[in-house]
């Protein structure tokens, strides 16, 4: 298509054939990603995030069990986002608002409890978490490999040299001013979370009983390393273990309800009613208790 005299010309292939420059905001995809004469990262965070929210629907619309359904989401949903790390310019607050948005979508879909501990969301699930892989580690990992690479080919390649000391903080990887990389450790980042999950005062009543001589961890996470519950009673017990059932003991004492003021068992009236009470009150003993045993299936 030829153009007027009072447009400029883009360039042609053919003495007939013509092709224009780009508006300034018409965009072209080049390996997944919309560009301009830059990459537009505004615009194309707002297609990963929309598109990353409806994968991550239709997989909670699944039916899958607990683990399946986690293991879709690592990959499915958030190497969407993960393609993009390392070239669109992700702040710390975006990554962590994108995984404030997985237990959002969980939590709308009553498979997380929006009072238990969000760190048990990328813990692995043989530490008692869901097994969620991390969108903030993720991005750290991503740049630092890219980081990587280029520093390795800076001595067999001009053009990667050439291109370290033009990056002075034109892109994520900002190659001129990073002398050293430091590739973050998975298993570290791991264990500050698992800490931090610890040091809570509630919920870090679980992971501390774990930690005892006397408890078999392997046998009291199996229910979560096998993952065969439904996602919604898997994000139950967790927030069983997390304590944030709404019992008149937690209202009382936790949330501060002034409404409660005996927060004696509902059933017996006697023992306080926290979630150990499903295995004290008397009320229950004799039926309910009975009923969930083997030996009323023997």
């Amino acid at each position: 298509m030829k153009q007027s005299p009072d447009q400029d010309q883009g360039g042609s292939l053919e003495a007939e054939v013509v092709f224009d420059d780009l508006g300034p905001h018409e965009t072209y995809k080049y390996l997944g990603i919309e560009q301009n004469k830059r990459t537009e990262h505004k615009y194309v965070k707002e297609e990963l995030k929309k598109r990353f929210i409806q994968r991550m629907n239709q997989v909670i619309k699944t039916g899958l069990n607990s683990r399946n359904m986690v293991k879709a989401i690592n990959t499915y949903a958030i190497p969407l986002l993960s393609y993009s790390f390392g070239i669109i310019k992700w702040s710390d607050t975006e990554l962590q608002s994108l995984e404030r948005k997985i237990r959002t979508l969980l939590t709308k879909n009553r498979m997380f409890h929006p009072k238990a501990a969000i760190e048990r969301q990328v813990l692995p699930r043989m530490q008692g978490g869901r097994g969620i892989t991390s969108i903030v580690w993720t991005h750290e990992k991503q740049v630092a490999n890219i980081r990587e690479y280029f520093r390795k080919q800076e001595e067999k390649s001009k053009l990667n040299r050439v291109i370290i000391k033009a990056d002075n903080n034109l892109t994520v990887s900002n190659l001129r001013n990073t002398i050293e990389n430091t590739k973050p450790e998975k298993k570290h980042y791991i264990e500050e979370n698992r800490q931090r999950w610890r040091n809570k005062v509630l919920h870090g009543r679980y992971p501390s009983i774990l930690e005892k001589e006397e408890i078999n961890h392997s046998m009291s996470v199996l229910w979560q390393t096998d993952g065969h519950l439904f996602p919604e009673t898997e994000g139950f017990l967790m927030a069983i273990q997390d304590e944030v059932i709404g019992t008149r003991n937690y209202r009382k004492y936790i949330v501060k309800d002034g409404s409660i003021g005996n927060d004696n068992c509902r059933l017996c009236g006697k023992a306080s009613e926290t979630i150990h009470v499903t295995g004290a009150c008397e009320k229950l003993v004799g039926k309910e208790y009975k009923n969930t045993r083997r030996d009323t299936m023997m």
